[in-house]
């Protein structure tokens, strides 16, 4: 994998358009049903990623929520704080189905993990 927050200059590489999260989802129609599973991992922008989706009410849609962290990168502002965070809010809607802390997790939604 490779990460936009490093210079490419490699002749295969390629522009792609970014789109805002939320509105990405909600063009989709996501907040009118629910989703089985989203899979995040995009080299160290999980985390604005996450923090734009606990913003809204967005992420009581998924089931599932599985995220990679790349707390290491150097471009990172606070991936501690942040992480924890993330993890309180989190909490407040799924629970943790597994978990290897600044690595890979993975969160149930709460009415799911209780049936």
């Amino acid at each position: 994998a490779t990460s936009v927050f490093i210079e490419n200059n490699k002749k295969d590489s390629c522009l792609l358009r970014v789109y805002n999260t939320t509105e990405f989802l909600i063009r989709l129609g996501v907040s009118c049903f629910d989703v089985d599973l989203i899979t995040i991992n995009c080299e160290g922008c999980e985390y604005d990623i996450l923090e734009t989706l606990l913003s809204t009410n967005i992420t009581q849609r998924f089931r599932h929520i599985q995220f990679a962290t790349h707390p290491t990168l150097k471009h990172l502002k606070q991936p501690a704080e942040r992480y924890c965070e993330i993890q309180e809010k989190l909490s407040r809607t799924h629970v943790i189905s597994y978990q290897y802390k600044f690595c890979w997790e993975s969160w149930t939604r709460k009415d799911i993990a209780t049936k």
